[in-house]
């Protein structure tokens, strides 16, 4: 979801409980304005913003129109304004969504204007400020990619700010960066994994641990640790949770971790029992899935490869039957063929 679609969204949520008639009556007109806006009728959108600015129920929605203000001066390329109005919303002590969009956005528009310095420091500034809202994170990889050509440089950078950020929401997120420096820019595989590894075990609650778990076990790949790579690979595939309220709440890593340990059983450490039970849990849990006829031919293939030609048989025997029109169930009928067995 893009920045301005969360600003929209805001909006609704600041006003949705205990509503008065004249505050609904306030965010319905905002909400017009707001498309105003977003159909480039600045001019219009400015002059109804000045009149929701006199009205506002409340100091949030007071800011939500000032930055948005800010916005249009900036669509119209009137720079110097754009940044007056936003340092309006950012140089007060309020720590909300719009301080940090404005400063953030200020940041960005002063690199615009050539002057890297102020924009690097106003990044640093929506980072300390305001480590808990979305802006922050989005200006810390800012800061990222800005240092990346200097890679030692900005592992001493990002060492040296996550102290101050270690009880916010982007403590793990700045470890992350740390550990993706190590690796890609500093080739330094073992800091890398170690640092992941910090992110997954500190921060096991962070949606980016399981990010971290993953890149540790990619590091894991390269240098064919399989051991290692099925360890981390188990995490994924036997933690999953589920409620009959909210449905199924896996990572996003558990079916490919899945079908990789059936590969990996089978292609490198020739434990083919193991690989077939993986590629037959992989085919019964996504079994509505274009991956899942081929799980089963590979589980087809690791009986095979184990000598075992009745196991082998029957395994392309069960995938035909279970996905008769998919090019899986052709190979597998190809396969029965050439050896004289009936599909």
């Amino acid at each position: 979801m893009s920045l301005p679609a969360l600003g929209f969204v805001a909006l609704a949520l600041m006003t949705s409980c205990s509503m008065t008639r004249p505050i609904e009556t306030w965010t319905d007109d905002a909400l017009e304005v707001r498309k105003l806006e977003d159909r480039e009728h600045f001019d219009d959108a400015a002059k109804r913003y000045d009149t929701l600015l006199k009205t506002a129920p409340n100091d949030g929605l007071r800011r939500w129109v000032e930055f948005r203000q800010a916005e249009i001066l900036r669509e119209k390329q009137q720079y110097e304004e754009a940044l007056a109005g936003y340092e309006l919303v950012w140089k007060t002590a309020d720590i909300d969504e719009w301080g940090s969009r404005a400063m953030y956005q200020s940041a960005l528009l002063h690199r615009e204007l050539s002057e890297a310095d102020t924009s690097f420091q106003l990044l640093l500034q929506t980072i300390f400020k305001y480590p808990n809202e979305m802006s922050a994170e989005i200006a810390l990889n800012e800061v990222y990619r800005r240092f990346e050509p200097t890679p030692k440089a900005l592992d001493a950078l990002l060492g040296r700010m996550a102290p101050y950020l270690a009880d916010t929401m982007l403590a793990g997120n700045i470890l992350f960066l740390k550990a993706q420096n190590q690796d890609k820019n500093l080739d330094d595989i073992a800091a890398a994994a170690q640092t992941y590894r910090r992110v997954y075990v500190d921060f096991p609650d962070d949606a980016i641990a399981d990010d971290a778990l993953w890149e540790m076990t990619n590091l894991y790949r390269r240098v064919e640790d399989w051991p290692s790579v099925v360890q981390n690979l188990k995490v994924f595939a036997n933690n999953t949770e589920s409620s009959w309220f909210v449905g199924s709440y896996d990572s996003e890593y558990v079916n490919d971790a899945i079908f990789e340990l059936g590969e990996i059983n089978m292609l490198w450490l020739d434990d083919f029992d193991e690989a077939v039970y993986w590629f037959e849990r992989f085919a019964t849990s996504y079994d509505d899935t274009l991956k899942a006829p081929k799980a089963l031919f590979y589980a087809a293939e690791a009986r095979r490869l184990q000598r075992a030609e009745d196991l082998h048989f029957a395994a392309l025997k069960d995938l035909i039957r279970r996905y008769p029109k998919s090019k899986w169930a052709q190979k597998a009928a190809d396969r029965l063929g050439e050896a004289g067995a009936r599909p």
